[in-house]
């Protein structure tokens, strides 16, 4: 890859991650705009090593810009997920998020076993499947939950949530 395409691709990424941290300012509750604090902050360095790796060359920067495009595409769906009105946005919105969540997870796996053959890297990713599977329980609490409570089952997936992209963000 040419360095002017690595930029370019950078550059929409950036332009992305400006546009969610944007969003969240202009609409959110505090507590809103902090979980997207969060994932900005992640985005961000996964943005930064996109860019060493670039600026590297090799899959490195392949491996660094296709999990900088999955986090971006989980904070999308988790910001979605915060402003949905019903219970159907919300549903649709954690399920995208949960499937960018697989292809994470497999990417991350991808790459562990490569590095490492196997050991530490399983367990590291055993233990964040558990956490996904987790909040996709807890997301089915939500469908099942009547009406005039399912707002505070939402919540515990939010905690779910957030508890998966604290430990990725370990791992």
């Amino acid at each position: 890859m040419t360095q002017a395409i690595a930029e370019a691709r950078l550059s929409v990424a950036k332009s992305r991650i400006d546009d969610l941290e944007a969003d969240a300012r202009g609409a959110g509750s505090l507590e809103e705009t902090s979980r997207v604090d969060r994932h900005v902050e992640a985005l961000r360095k996964a943005h930064a090593s996109a860019r060493a790796a670039a600026q590297a060359a090799g899959s490195r920067f392949e491996d660094a810009l296709q999990e900088l495009g999955t986090r971006l595409r989980i904070a999308e769906h988790r910001r979605a997920a915060e402003v949905a009105r019903t219970r159907d946005d919300f549903v649709r919105s954690v399920e995208a998020e949960l499937h960018a969540w697989d292809s994470y997870l497999d990417q991350l796996q991808e790459r562990s076993v490569a590095q490492t053959r196997g050991g530490r890297a399983e367990v590291s990713t055993s233990e964040l499947r558990l956490r996904r599977n987790e909040a996709a329980r807890r997301l089915g609490d939500v469908r099942t939950a009547p009406d005039g409570v399912w707002r505070e089952h939402r919540e515990r997936v939010f905690e779910a949530l957030d508890e998966l992209d604290h430990a990725a963000g370990t791992a």
